[in-house]
This record gives C-alpha cells, sequence and structure tokens, in this order.
C-alpha cells in the first residue's frame, strides 16, 4: 500500500486554514516557458537545471521531475523541498517543515477552503513511495485551477476545482489525498513582533 495513505489515516478532522501566496505570476512565466514544449525540448533544459539545483541530478530529462518544480516554485514560502513529493509531506508531518500544516482531503470533505500555493498531493500506481503534488495557481470564476509539472513531459494546468465564493471546494476532489497549506502566522514572523515587544518591555522597566 501507498504510504501516503498511512499518512492520511493519521491525520485529524482540522479547521483548515491557510493563506494566499504570491506565487501567481511566476506560475505564469513557468507555463509561459513550457509551451509547445517538452523536457526533452533543449530551450527548457535551463527551467529543469533550476528545478533541481540543490539535488543531486545526472542531468537525465526522463528522471522524474514534477516534485522538484513544485519545490522550486515554493522555494521562497518557508517550503522545505524534496525531489519526491511523498517526503516533503513526511517533512510537515514529522516537524521538519513547521512553517506549513498537512491536512487529510476524505475527513473534510466540504470545507476545505483552497489558498493560491495550495499543494494537493495524491498516490499513484507503482512503489509504495509513488506519488504526485499539484500547486493552487489561481481562483477565478468560481474555479481554482491546479498546476504541476511532468505532466505529459511537461508544465501544464493539471485540471480545476469548483470552489464557491469563500474558496471552498464544492465537488469531489478525485484521489488526492493530503493538502498541504502554509501556516498563516508562521514562526519566523511570530518571533519578530515577540522580540520588539520584549525590547519594548525591558526598556520601559529600566526607566522606572
Amino acid at each position: 500500500m501507498n504510504q501516503l495513505y498511512a499518512i492520511e489515516a493519521q491525520l485529524p478532522t482540522a479547521n483548515i486554514k491557510g493563506k494566499n501566496l504570491e506565487i501567481s505570476d511566476q506560475i505564469s512565466v513557468e507555463l509561459s516557458n513550457w509551451q509547445n514544449k517538452t523536457e526533452h525540448d533543449p530551450r527548457v533544459r535551463e527551467n529543469l537545471n533550476k528545478y533541481w539545483d540543490g539535488y543531486w541530478w545526472e542531468g537525465d530529462p526522463d528522471v522524474p521531475w514534477s516534485a522538484v518544480f513544485v519545490s522550486w516554485i515554493l522555494r521562497d514560502q518557508e517550503f522545505l523541498g524534496s525531489p519526491q513529493h511523498l517526503q516533503y509531506v513526511k517533512n510537515i508531518v514529522d516537524g521538519s517543515n513547521n512553517a506549513w500544516n498537512v491536512y487529510s482531503i476524505p475527513k473534510n470533505q466540504g470545507k476545505i477552503q483552497l489558498n493560491i500555493g495550495d499543494v494537493l498531493v495524491r498516490p499513484r500506481s507503482g512503489s509504495d513511495t509513488a506519488t504526485h503534488g499539484d500547486i493552487v495557481y489561481k481562483m477565478e470564476n468560481g474555479k481554482a485551477f491546479l498546476v504541476g509539472g511532468n505532466l505529459g513531459n511537461t508544465a501544464k494546468i493539471a485540471g480545476t476545482l469548483k470552489i464557491n465564493n469563500q474558496g471552498i471546494v464544492t465537488e469531489d476532489i478525485g484521489n488526492y489525498l493530503v493538502i498541504l497549506k502554509k501556516k498563516s502566522n508562521s514562526p519566523i514572523l511570530l518571533i519578530i513582533p515577540l522580540a520588539i515587544m520584549g525590547t519594548l518591555v525591558f526598556f520601559g522597566l529600566k526607566k522606572k
């Protein structure tokens, strides 16, 4: 059985919260770069190189690159990436990445509010670690658009989901099992105001 099922089984029903990330423009650029091209096209070699930057890669375009695509898109969002979708999910579950949350999709059907930058992950056939993740790219006209890499050997729109005016999904989400969302208040952002408050209190006491 795929390991993603075991992870999802341990996730509780939850009050799902997140925030929109400013990534739509860069995804638009990537989609434009990949338009009418596949991974063997020399014109996208630079794209593959930047996705794999920091990871071991022999330069073979046939090596699955969908996870490094997601990781690169979210590189400035405190996202601990990986060449494997399952591993970046585990990074959140085990606390290695505490700026993001992971939620069960089946246990929260009907109350899943999407945000731009959310990652939806599903199991794939093959090994027990085979998974795939797509990113919420934009939300408009009652639909959320998902984008993925290495789909048909290119980067493209993976599909759409119907949403209401609060961004809550109003249809079956298919075989996606978990959703990753950046926390509304990441630990780093919380430390800054606390540090300022501590400084003010310190100097206030000194004046007394």
